[in-house]
């Protein structure tokens, strides 16, 4: 599967972002040391992005914004 490019350099060292207070543990810690995930922080809004340039440092959505409703599951 090809690799997400940054809309800002255009690279493809990209990964998905992580939120939360995950329970670290060896491979999670091996996975970002890596550059496969990085850690977004616990705290959470409706707009947050969902991907990490390891390039570039950028964060950026590949998801188009959701409505409320739709987050929610409401109508």
């Amino acid at each position: 599967m090809p690799r997400i490019k940054c809309p800002n350099c255009k690279s493809s060292n990209t990964c998905r972002i992580l939120y939360g207070l995950p329970d670290m543990d060896d491979k999670l810690k091996a996975e970002a040391e890596e550059g496969r995930i990085h850690f977004g922080g616990c705290v959470l809004s409706f707009d947050d992005p969902n991907r990490h340039c390891n390039e570039c440092g950028a964060d950026f959505d590949t998801k188009a914004p959701r409505s409320i409703d739709e987050i929610l599951n409401v109508g």
